[in-house]
């Protein structure tokens, strides 16, 4: 693991009391390629990722490891919301996240049907909205154990191909998200010359 200089609005703290510093998303696994590096034959390359979604608001996602992420204890099946002094368990390794109280805002986790959340910005740009079909049933007919590499699986491909052309995915929600790119002049002829 590296230990990185003091920067940013969050952190996550190792084992050893290193502050790891969370900038944009923060890749997770055994992979030297990743923002931190966990070595442990149970810790698969590309594990997990902590997702930026927009200020002080981080989210974990599992990338559909075999050995599964732990939050707080609990083996985490779908993008979560991660909080003050969370606990992130990957292979044998246990991390401390942090977000300093006076940087949070409170944004609950969701929206009552009589409420409604404003963030208003104006760009031109394309959005995905994505959903797993059938997630409910998904969830009866899957083994416990299966559904969060399932799940991972599905997001660490679709980031990829969205990055890959330029996207970004912007928001997780449950069991979907939202993916967004900024319009460009010549957008659909680099679309069609790569198609």
């Amino acid at each position: 693991m590296t230990n990185l200089p003091d920067q940013g609005p969050a952190w996550l703290e190792d084992p050893n009391h290193n502050k790891l510093p969370i900038q944009g998303s923060c890749s997770i696994g055994r992979s030297a390629a990743n923002q931190v590096t966990v070595t442990s034959d149970s810790v698969s390359r590309r594990h997990a990722i902590i997702q930026v979604q927009r200020e002080h608001e981080y989210w974990l996602v599992d990338f559909g490891s075999r050995n599964g992420t732990y939050l707080n204890n609990q083996r985490i099946i779908q993008p979560t919301r991660l909080r003050e002094n969370d606990r992130i368990r990957i292979g044998p390794v246990e991390f401390v996240f942090h977000l300093p109280q006076s940087g949070q805002k409170t944004v609950p986790d969701t929206i009552g049907a009589g409420s409604t959340m404003t963030d208003i910005w104006h760009a031109r740009c394309w959005l995905l909205v994505a959903d797993i079909i059938g997630s409910s049933r998904l969830l009866k007919e899957t083994p416990p154990e299966e559904v969060p590499m399932i799940t991972g699986r599905w997001v660490a491909e679709c980031k990829q191909t969205i990055g890959e052309h330029g996207g970004r995915i912007n928001q997780f929600m449950g069991d979907g998200f939202f993916a967004y790119w900024r319009v460009f002049r010549n957008w659909f002829s680099v679309v069609s010359a790569s198609a």
